[in-house]
């Protein structure tokens, strides 16, 4: 999917609202995450902050969650006895992160965690303000808690984002056509979460994700990473896809900026001449 490409970028957004609209409660996690990252930089393009600062924001912030993610990874925090701790952590990490990067005004903050919720006591000298941080906050707390509920795993291997990708390819071929290229290349991005499972497992992806397109009955069903063949026990997916997936959303994110950045800096030329 090309990610970079800027012409794609406004389709591929129009794709990501679709398919929520059709798929509601079960839209992909990705899309979810693309729709509020692009949230959070509208709201803060509102503001009046310059196009160039906040994809140097995203930039830095893509960056800086990579690193974070692959140190939490060596700290052994697979085990699933661990999941609430992790959740917490990167809820609390990333919340006081974001919430620095996105808000430049002068700020005092003081974050503590306990259980399942993260609480910030803030000052401000306006109310405009304070709104503000509160609605960023808010954004970042309902993106890494549907994103990082369990932390380096994804239930089902992989089988829920397979049928998800032969559903939105099946709805694709009923859009419109202005949409339906972007659909088909969306539906496309969904299978790197089978693909990924099985190439790092030594299993050759073509054929593997045949045998998925020839089973009907997918959504409770996996793929062993023992024997490559198709099972119906709960296991656990690669912490590698959910990275994938993080960077593939900020990919799309700082697309659609520089795109309008592209387009900021095209009616500045034509305004001069």
């Amino acid at each position: 999917m090309e990610l970079r490409s800027p012409c794609i970028a406004t389709k591929l957004l129009a794709a990501a609202n679709t398919q929520r609209e059709h798929f509601g409660a079960r839209a992909n996690y990705l899309i979810v995450l693309v729709l509020q990252l692009l949230q959070a930089a509208t709201r803060v393009r509102a503001k009046h902050t310059p196009i160039a600062t906040l994809v140097d924001v995203f930039k830095e912030f893509k960056a800086q969650l990579k690193a974070e993610l692959n140190d939490l990874a060596s700290k052994k925090l697979l085990d699933v006895r661990n999941k609430k701790d992790v959740y917490n952590l990167l809820l609390s990490s990333v919340a006081a992160k974001l919430f620095k990067q996105f808000f430049y005004e002068s700020y005092h903050g003081r974050m503590y965690c306990y259980s399942r919720w993260v609480v910030v006591e803030l000052c401000g000298a306006t109310t405009i303000f304070l709104d503000m941080c509160e609605c960023g906050l808010l954004n970042v707390v309902q993106v890494y808690g549907l994103m990082c509920k369990d932390s380096r795993v994804m239930a089902g291997a992989g089988a829920s984002d397979f049928v998800l990708y032969k559903e939105l390819r099946e709805f694709a071929w009923r859009a419109q056509s202005d949409h339906r290229e972007a659909l088909l290349k969306f539906s496309d991005s969904l299978l790197v979460v089978p693909a990924i499972l099985a190439e790092n497992n030594g299993f050759d992806v073509t054929s593997t994700i045949k045998k998925w397109h020839d089973d009907d009955n997918m959504m409770r069903m996996g793929i062993n990473i023992s024997t490559g063949a198709h099972s119906s026990i709960r296991i656990w997916d690669l912490y590698t896809s959910r990275e994938s997936a993080v960077t593939s959303a900020l990919d799309f994110v700082l697309s659609w900026l520089e795109s309008m950045a592209a387009k900021e800096l095209k009616s500045y030329i034509y305004g001069g001449l």
